[in-house]
C-alpha cells in the first residue's frame, strides 16, 4: 500500500467521520476563526505525537535494557509453560546445557535432568504449585557435551492472562559441590 492510498484512506475516514458528527460541530462565525481553531488543533496534534514519540524511544529503551539483562545475565534464566516445555531461555541458560537456544525451546526441561534428579525436580515443581511461594533445590543437570552441571534452581510460579508458568533462575554450583566430596574424601588441598 502506497502513502498516497493510506493517506487516502485517512482523509476518507475522515470525512465519514466528519459527516456523523455534522451536528455536533461547532459553528464558526468567520473563515479567520476557524483556521485559529484548526492551528490550535494542529498544534495539539503535533504536542501528541512528540509525545508518542517520546514514549515510543523510552519503550524501545527500556525493552533493550531487559532484553541485554535477560540475555548476558550470569545466570541461566528458563521460562517453562504448565506442562514443564521451555518457551524461553537466556545466553547463560544455554551455555550451561551446551544446547543452541533454538534447540531448547519448545522441548520438555525434564530431557536435561539427570535420572536420579527427576524425582527432586517433580517435587520441587509440585511445591511451587501447592504454595504458591518460591522454591529451590538442587539437582544435576546433563550437559550436551561434556560432565554433568550440579545446579541450584530458584523457581517461581507466575499466573500470566490464566496460564501459569514457571521462572526459573540456574546457578551452576558444580565447583562447590566438587570442592564438597574432595573435603569428604580428605583430598582437598589449599
Amino acid at each position: 500500500m502506497t502513502k498516497d492510498s493510506k493517506g487516502n484512506k485517512l482523509r476518507d475516514k475522515a470525512k465519514e467521520i466528519l459527516s456523523e458528527h455534522k451536528s455536533e460541530m461547532p459553528a464558526f462565525d468567520s473563515f479567520s476563526e476557524l483556521v485559529q481553531e484548526l492551528q490550535t488543533h494542529q498544534i495539539e496534534l503535533e504536542m501528541q505525537n512528540k509525545q508518542l514519540l517520546s514514549s515510543q524511544e523510552e519503550l524501545e529503551e527500556a525493552k533493550l535494557k531487559y532484553f541485554n539483562l535477560y540475555e548476558f545475565a550470569p545466570v541461566g534464566y528458563f521460562s517453562l509453560d504448565e506442562n514443564e516445555i521451555i518457551k524461553d531461555v537466556n545466553l547463560a541458560g544455554s551455555v550451561l546445557l551446551g544446547i543452541e537456544k533454538t534447540e531448547l525451546i519448545n522441548s520438555a526441561f525434564i530431557r536435561y535432568i539427570n535420572f536420579e534428579s527427576r524425582r527432586t525436580f517433580y517435587k520441587h515443581l509440585e511445591k511451587v504449585k501447592s504454595t504458591g511461594t518460591g522454591q529451590s533445590s538442587e539437582l544435576v543437570l546433563i550437559k550436551k557435551d561434556g560432565p554433568p552441571v550440579y545446579a541450584n534452581l530458584e523457581t517461581v510460579l507466575i499466573q500470566n492472562n490464566g496460564e501459569k508458568e514457571f521462572r526459573i533462575t540456574v546457578n551452576d554450583i558444580t565447583k562447590r559441590v566438587n570442592a564438597e566430596e574432595a573435603l569428604k574424601r580428605g583430598k582437598f588441598s589449599i
